[in-house]
């Protein structure tokens, strides 16, 4: 036990897995054994074998406090915040001198569709920290509690504090990156991101939020093609809309240059997961969906107003614009089936 103990908290969840797996099956009245069997599932993103060992654990021992924990991680991790919150009070009822017990109750009632619940978070997250001031799992909780609460400071704050007490804690640095990506620092995020699935590569949140970097550029993508096609269109059509053209086109053109910025600022592993993930097909769409609007805007902007240019441009601007609407979304739910199949393979 204490071999597999050590193997968890060196990060060797998987063999850890092997010798638990070993001792329940020998022993399936140890609840110990089952808790820690469940730790190494939710670490390896296994919550239904996790949520499996830790009812194995209450079969052993229905008082067993961290069974509870473990069970309230499990509904966490599959996206069932009211069993989650039930598990968790339980486990403060059982103990509540142990920040764990607070600082999972924190995040099932953080993740609970219904915003007065989230807000009921901010409570147990402060008890939380109280109980373990110098434990980077009590600031997670607090800085989840607060970033679901949309206190995005105060959430920075505790997942900054999470990795001055533990720096290797990749479950704060992706948190971390998760206020980054909230103020559209999509580079600063990326690289987070990356770094926290370099800490922990069986982890599937680093990857799949990688993916809503993606989701976030596509739809700016967009936006900005839809944009492009109302504003040039009404501007060539104006009689006196020549002032009207340029700023327009110069306002767009910055907000195209900005796009591709954020893309090219991804870090390289990003920008080739992104690729491998989309196609070589879809990066190829996603550019041009980009690029050919920055051109079409362009010439309407600089380009003399006459009547042939009215009518080769704002043809352009209706097909760049129907392409923005009908094959962006396209892609982007490409992205998002990809996305989901690396959550599996994790």
């Amino acid at each position: 036990m204490r071999q597999a103990a050590a193997l968890l908290r060196m990060r060797q969840a998987a063999k850890a897995r092997e010798i638990l797996a070993k001792a329940v099956a020998a022993a399936p009245g140890h609840a110990e054994a089952w808790t820690l069997l469940a730790r190494c599932e939710l670490s390896l993103g296994s919550p239904e074998a996790a949520l499996t060992a830790g009812q194995g654990a209450l079969r052993a021992d229905p008082g067993h406090v961290e069974a509870y924990w473990v069970t309230a991680r499990a509904h966490l991790d599959l996206g069932r915040p009211a069993q989650a919150e039930r598990a968790a009070l339980e486990a403060v009822r059982l103990d509540p001198a142990r920040w764990y017990t607070h600082a999972v109750l924190a995040e099932a009632r953080a993740f609970h569709p219904l915003p007065w619940i989230r807000r009921k978070a901010l409570e147990p997250a402060r008890r939380a920290v109280e109980l373990g001031p110098y434990e980077a799992g009590a600031h997670i909780a607090a800085g989840v509690a607060a970033y679901r609460a949309r206190r995005r400071r105060q959430a920075r704050r505790h997942f900054e504090q999470a990795l001055a007490l533990d720096p290797t804690d990749d479950v704060a640095l992706n948190n971390l990156a998760l206020t980054d990506l909230a103020r559209w620092r999509l580079g600063l995020a990326a690289r987070r991101f990356m770094t926290s699935y370099t800490a922990n590569p069986a982890s599937p949140i680093p990857l799949y939020n990688l993916g809503v970097i993606a989701g976030r550029l596509v739809r700016a993508a967009q936006m900005l093609t839809v944009i492009g096609l109302i504003a040039m269109a009404v501007a060539l059509a104006a009689t006196d809309g020549d002032a009207v053209r340029r700023v327009l086109g110069g306002a767009l053109l910055t907000a195209w240059a900005l796009l591709v910025r954020a893309v090219v600022r991804l870090p390289r592993p990003a920008r080739r997961w992104l690729a491998r993930r989309v196609g070589g097909v879809g990066v190829v769409v996603w550019a041009l969906l980009i690029v050919a609007p920055a051109g079409a805007t362009l010439a309407a902007a600089v380009l003399p107003r006459d009547p042939a240019l009215v009518t080769v441009v704002v043809p352009l601007l209706i097909l760049q614009g129907l392409g923005g609407v009908l094959l962006l979304p396209l892609l982007l739910r490409r992205m998002l089936r990809a996305v989901r199949a690396a959550r599996a393979d994790g």
